[in-house]
Parts: structure tokens; C-alpha cells; sequence
């Protein structure tokens, strides 16, 4: 509770300076705004995991009885610890997703499925999802995103000078 307090105070004395001021309205004002490009993201995420679950679920296990878990074992998947990285459910399959969309590893958490499924065709996957996703989409946002800012920082400008 004392640190939550802590925090608020911070918040308090980061709102009398100027630039900070700035910032927080022109990110009240980007916001509703950025709601569609945001929408569109999740979308293509959710469409992703969804095809992720469909062809992937269940196949990244811990469990010593299930022959799947064998493969994983001897690569980076598992020398790392990803073994939340899984389309076993929609949670799990918007983590991996996520962890793609920042380009985090990508190449260790597709590895863990080639062995799993003992096909290279995983690869198309995690391309497609890095050529829509990542390339496309997330740029997308991010383009919006600091348009929208440059913009409401001349109106901001304007309006306070």
C-alpha cells in the first residue's frame, strides 16, 4: 500500500512539468483514435492462435508420458524454458504470438515445434505470421500511432503558445 502511494505521488509531481503534461494529453487524445488499427491487431492475432491451436495444440508438453515431450528435450525450446510458449490454449497461443510480434526469440520457440511435429512446414507459420503480423500490422499501428502523435503535438503546441 505505501508504495502504491509512492507511485501516486510520482504520478502527482510528474503532471506539473510541462513535457509530461503534454504527454499524457496527447495520449488521451491518440487513444480513442487508435482503437481500429489496435482492433485490427488483436484480430490478426486472435486468427492466429486460432490457427495456431488447430494445428499445434497439445503438442508442447512437460509430461514423461507423452512420446511428444522426447524430441523438445534436446533443443534451445527447452534449454531456454519456453515451455509456456504453446498453442494449447488461446492465452498460451497469444503469448507465442505476442513473443513473435516483438520479435523475441522466434527462432528458438519455432524450433520446439519442428521437433514436436517433425515437419520444416512449421516454418511457413511463423513466416506468415512474421511477414502479417510483424511487418505489416505492428508497423501499421506503430505508423499510426506516431502520426497521430506528431499531429496532436502541433495542435498541443498551438493551442498552449
Amino acid at each position: 500500500m505505501v508504495v502504491m502511494a509512492r507511485v501516486l505521488r510520482l504520478i502527482r509531481l510528474l503532471t506539473t512539468i510541462p513535457r509530461f503534461q503534454m504527454l499524457a494529453y496527447i495520449g488521451s487524445e491518440i487513444l480513442p483514435a487508435a482503437r481500429t488499427v489496435v482492433l485490427l491487431l488483436f484480430l490478426m492475432m486472435y486468427l492466429f492462435a486460432y490457427l495456431g491451436m488447430s494445428l499445434y495444440g497439445g503438442l508442447i508438453t512437460r509430461d514423461p508420458q507423452n512420446q511428444l515431450s522426447y524430441p523438445i528435450l534436446s533443443t534451445e525450446f527447452a534449454d531456454n524454458e519456453y515451455w509456456a510458449n504453446n498453442f494449447n490454449d488461446m492465452i498460451s497461443g497469444m503469448n507465442v504470438l505476442f513473443n513473435l510480434l516483438v520479435v523475441n526469440n522466434w527462432t528458438e520457440c519455432e524450433i520446439g515445434f519442428e521437433a514436436t511435429t517433425g515437419s520444416k512446414w512449421v516454418r511457413l507459420f511463423f513466416i506468415a505470421f512474421h511477414v502479417f503480423g510483424v511487418i505489416m500490422v505492428n508497423n501499421l499501428v506503430i505508423a499510426f500511432i506516431i502520426n497521430e502523435f506528431l499531429t496532436h503535438r502541433a495542435i498541443y503546441r498551438e493551442t498552449t503558445s
